[in-house]
């Protein structure tokens, strides 16, 4: 049973595989589409890109996996049709480059919807050029470029224009229409100056001046304001009660905001004495709001440095816990071998009973270099910022021949560790130490203080 379903599951894997794979045909075709737009072949050539590419989007359509030796010879005859116009487009692109420049600014700016009429007819001097380049020296038609991009930056300008002024003059000739130079000439007069100032930046074509889209922003929010003024104006001239519903409107709006900063408005000296205490309310209201953000963001900061403390902690809770469950796996590999481990602060303790030296010398048998070999090992997965070597032997008779002898065999030792440890000089010391003879004393007893920094 179970070597049935491994067989259905492979021929499961091998069908799905199978349903991804595509004609190489395809990927040749899918590449040369790329490499003529980046060409600009979709452009100079557009209706015969565009028609091989449909042609080549339906048979793929309709036989995604496998195709058939008439549809072979279709997609043979699309891609030596999409190879010539990549040659073509190569040959004449590096020509084409500024007019290329010069059709993205203009599409950039909306040229195809805001001056359509312009885009065309560079769109179709562009076609016609380059077809005639497929065939001739590009150099020769050098004036052709020149023009031809020179209509590209036209279709641009009067997009700006259009998308900056149309509806401005819109609601510029419907509040003429209304009698704005009657009934609100002090803004009448600030829209047609502004109008002007931005017609005159436009028409030197001056697109990259600072104050261009300052100032047709200001026109068209000061536009939309003059026809809001003239009509209300129109209508309380039309209407003896217009004024009268017009300022309670007026002040029923202005009284929603007295309740945001709870505060009532007495309307008998007027709108002005109103919005004037309504201005030092919302003042009084912006500097609390200011004084809760300082607030807010000595929070915010509080906060940051305490998730970057927690997080240290964290890590160094991490390291301690995995610095212990190394030190006691270290304890029951050396306990094997009889050494006996204990931490002391940041200090490991090691310590090895019955060291044997030949007799009044500084050699080891090998029997104790296999085990100290061992422990070498072991101090290379330590943490270790210090190592002190100790040597205690007990000992009887001159105490300066012992405590030699003592120092000495500490030193063999060192070396012995540093050998098969690659610990380094300034990392390692050492010293001998001797204690009354005792009965029963066999040998020496090593002593290996490993340091380390606790906060790593």
């Amino acid at each position: 049973m179970k070597r049935l379903l491994a067989i259905n599951l492979l021929l499961l894997i091998g069908l799905t595989l199978f349903a991804k794979q595509v004609p190489v045909e395809y990927k040749q075709i899918e590449d040369l589409l790329v490499s003529i737009r980046m060409n600009g072949g979709d452009v100079f050539y557009a209706e015969e890109f565009y028609r091989w590419k449909e042609e080549y989007e339906k048979i793929r359509e309709s036989s995604p996996t496998v195709l058939s030796i008439e549809d072979r010879q279709k997609i043979q005859k699309i891609y030596e049709k999409l190879q010539e116009i990549e040659k073509n487009s190569g040959k004449i692109r590096p020509y084409l480059s500024s007019v290329l420049a010069a059709r993205e600014a203009a599409l950039t700016n909306g040229a195809d919807d805001f001056a359509q009429d312009y885009f065309q007819k560079a769109e179709n001097e562009l076609h016609r050029l380059a077809e005639k380049l497929k065939h001739s020296r590009p150099q020769r038609y050098q004036e052709k470029i020149d023009a031809l991009e020179r209509l590209y930056r036209e279709a641009q300008f009067e997009a700006i224009r259009n998308k900056l002024l149309s509806e401005v003059r819109i609601f510029l000739q419907e509040a003429k229409n209304l009698g704005a130079e009657k009934y609100a000439p002090t803004t009448y007069k600030l829209v047609t100056d502004l109008f002007h100032q931005v017609e005159t930046i436009l028409k030197k074509k001056r697109f990259n001046d600072a104050s261009l889209q300052a100032k047709a922003q200001k026109l068209q929010q000061e536009s939309q304001h003059l026809l809001y003024l003239t009509q209300k104006a129109s209508e309380i001239y039309r209407t003896k009660s217009a004024f009268e519903t017009y300022q309670l409107r007026l002040e029923q709006t202005i009284n929603q905001l007295c309740q945001a900063i709870e505060y009532i408005p007495d309307y008998s000296a007027g709108v002005p004495a109103v919005l004037s205490d309504v201005t030092t309310g919302v003042q009084s209201l912006k500097h609390s709001l200011e004084t809760e953000r300082e607030k807010n963001r000595v929070l915010r900061d509080s906060v940051e440095r305490l998730n970057q403390r927690i997080q240290e902690l964290q890590e160094k809770l991490g390291k301690h816990q995995e610095f212990l469950t190394q030190l006691s796996a270290l304890k029951q590999r050396l306990l094997k071998i009889g050494v006996i481990t204990a931490q002391k602060g940041n200090q490991i303790l090691l310590t090895l009973n019955g060291l044997n030296f030949a007799p009044g010398g500084v050699t080891l048998p090998e029997e104790e270099q296999t085990t100290l070999s061992r422990i070498a090992r072991e101090i290379q997965k330590l943490p270790y910022q210090k190592i002190e070597v100790r040597i205690i032997q007990a000992a009887a008779g001159n105490r300066e021949y012992n405590q030699t002898l003592a120092n000495q065999r500490a030193k063999s030792v060192t070396l012995f560790l540093q050998s098969h440890a690659f610990i380094p000089d300034d990392q390692l010391s050492y010293k001998g130490i001797i204690i009354e003879n005792s009965q029963g004393s066999r040998g020496a007893i090593l002593q290996l203080g490993v340091y380390f920094n606790p906060e790593e």
